[in-house]
């Protein structure tokens, strides 16, 4: 009996049931890892849950829908003042940009005065009178007066349409040299007669440049080309040279398609070949 006894305390296995169970916890807790890992948190489900376990007036515990309510709530009203701290970020950028930088190192940016500040939306407005078609008449009295002096009364011509008056300028020989987008000159001394009377007047001015039907030469570049780049080189010339608000100007380009003299003859095509500054007369 002795001997049957001290067989069994020494039998290997008797703890064979050991061995299992280490295999089944280690394959719950891999279970519960996976389940973690796949599982996602929902915030406001949460805050809700937390806001429910309190009670808020002492006599009445808050609702599970009542605490989601006011979860969801909370997240528009903070999504809120982050936008409203994302408008004055903006808008303090945008001044950035506008405002010129001045340099320390520059003597001369020392002396220069801060731009004036320009609040966000705000629409640039011009001090100058508007012409209206009641003073049309004291307009074209001034337009003659300053080609008369620069001699160039038989250049220029005033027509009056529906949108305002438009002062016609030929550009054969005047403005541009033929196929060309290069102000001439002569073509600089006209714009410096025209202008002085465009910086009287506060309407906006629509530059528009127009061509004759001849085709171009060249396969890449057009007569909506020409007629757009002759625009613009105007508009640079008022703005750069004498000082007239970029905000009043377009430039337009109408090719061939808005003639003047619909002849199919040279003196028509020449006549076509012009820019025109119209300015705009608000209807009352």
């Amino acid at each position: 009996m002795v001997r049957a006894s001290r067989r069994n305390r020494e039998d290997p296995t008797t703890n064979r049931w050991l061995s299992t169970y280490a295999d089944m916890v280690t394959v719950l807790l891999a279970f519960f890892v996976l389940l973690y890992s796949m599982s996602e948190i929902d915030l406001a489900k949460f805050q809700a849950f937390v806001s429910g376990l309190a009670v808020p007036d002492g006599d009445q515990i808050e609702t599970l829908e009542d605490a989601e309510e006011r979860a969801a709530d909370d997240t528009v009203e903070r999504d809120g003042e982050l936008a409203d701290t994302d408008e004055q970020l903006l808008a303090e950028l945008d001044q950035a940009v506008d405002d010129p930088v001045l340099d320390a190192s520059d003597p001369e940016s020392q002396d220069r005065p801060a731009a004036p500040r320009r609040e966000a939306g705000e629409v640039t407005e011009t001090a100058l009178p508007q012409l209206t078609r009641e003073s049309l008449p004291k307009f074209r009295e001034q337009l003659d007066e300053l080609l008369d002096d620069a001699g160039m009364e038989d250049t220029v011509t005033v027509v009056e349409d529906q949108r305002g008056v438009a002062v016609v300028i030929t550009t054969d020989d005047v403005l541009f040299d033929l196929g060309s987008a290069q102000l001439t000159s002569r073509g600089q001394d006209v714009i410096a007669g025209v202008a002085p009377v465009l910086t009287t007047w506060g309407n906006q001015v629509l530059v528009e440049g127009h061509t004759d039907v001849q085709p171009m030469r060249r396969e890449d570049y057009t007569n909506w080309n020409l007629s757009t780049d002759r625009a613009v080189a105007v508009v640079h010339q008022l703005i750069d040279e004498h000082q007239l608000q970029p905000f009043r100007l377009a430039a337009t380009g109408y090719s061939e398609y808005h003639p003047r003299d619909a002849d199919d003859t040279p003196a028509a095509w020449a006549r076509n070949r012009r820019v025109e500054l119209v300015i705009v007369i608000p209807e009352t």
